[in-house]
């Protein structure tokens, strides 16, 4: 397989965008709502949930679109990984953007981070811990930490606490991303 460096730039069919985002990034919102799930609650982001569900849908078909595996959206499963139930993905808007971890993520996931909003951007990966090891510290004195309730510097937007990593330190070799997503799909596969 042929090796393929990031950022890598993909763009959705009509017929995907109107999966991501007219079917399961509106049914995620709607299951968030009813089960009142962070993103409906937060007044500082529930205007823009619909938004925040259909794009990051968006990211994971792309990631699924781009490692030739097929995507269903893990719709009624909030357990099950993105993609292949392999791997996570997060989406960000802009493409300067750094991975974003939560801090109830499984530190040995592996997470794919998209940015854009179409065409969209995979601009790498890493394992959790890899990346909460190299989130950014912030604060003065003792107040210095890595989880975080405010939004990284230059940017408008606040989510909950999260480990913020930027991007130089993902790995960007996107060939082996995908070998190591049907490497592992396999492996579920066989367990079947």
């Amino acid at each position: 397989m042929k090796k393929i460096i990031g950022p890598f730039e993909l763009d959705l069919s009509e017929d995907d965008r109107n999966l991501a985002g007219g079917d399961v990034g509106v049914r995620r919102q709607n299951s968030a709502r009813k089960y009142k799930r962070s993103g409906v609650v937060d007044p500082n982001i529930a205007q823009n949930g619909f938004w925040y569900n259909i794009n990051g849908a968006s990211g994971e078909l792309v990631v699924a679109r781009f490692a030739e595996v097929p995507w269903d959206g893990c719709l009624g499963d909030l357990g099950a990984k993105d993609v292949g139930n392999v791997l996570q993905v997060r989406t960000a808007e802009g493409h300067s953007w750094p991975l974003r971890i939560e801090e109830w993520d499984n530190p040995k996931d592996l997470f794919v981070l998209v940015t854009g909003i179409g065409p969209w951007r995979i601009q790498g990966w890493a394992r959790g811990q890899h990346a909460i090891d190299h989130a950014d510290v912030w604060g003065e004195g003792e107040k210095k930490e890595k989880l975080h309730h405010y939004p990284p510097p230059n940017r408008s937007w606040t989510h909950g606490a999260c480990y913020w990593c930027e991007q130089k330190h993902l790995d960007r070799d996107l060939g082996l991303l995908k070998r190591w997503v049907h490497k592992e799909m396999a492996l579920l596969e066989a367990k079947k």
